[in-house]
């Protein structure tokens, strides 16, 4: 699990900063991993709109991510599932580097 976990943080950090999302987090153990973008860190929950527009595409294309919970991989993932999983997190971080694009974030001073 901890190699599987590791891969898909690798994996998931390159796709987000090839999308430009450089504050893309990811915390925890390799099997217990945990997401969430640096500029909304602080907000209510409700008012977290990229990692909840991530998470959101992600489920529309069957992968389950929770925006504000630590998320768990078993020993039932295989390589093919963490394959799946990083084809449809491209395809969720395109969406919210578009969103961020018509609302860039501002910088914290």
């Amino acid at each position: 699990m901890s190699q599987l976990g590791s891969q898909l943080r690798l994996r998931l950090q390159e796709q987000a900063t090839k999308h430009g999302l450089m504050d893309f987090c990811q915390t925890g153990p390799p099997s217990m991993p945990f997401f969430d973008f640096a500029s909304e860190r602080g907000k209510p929950l409700l008012q977290r709109a990229r990692i909840r527009l991530f998470c959101s595409e992600c489920a529309k294309h069957g992968i389950w991510f929770h925006p504000y919970h630590t998320m768990f991989l078993t020993g039932s993932h295989t390589p093919e599932d963490i394959e799946q999983t990083l084809r449809v997190t491209d395809r969720a971080f395109e969406k919210v580097a578009s969103m961020q694009a018509l609302h860039p974030v501002a910088p914290k001073l």
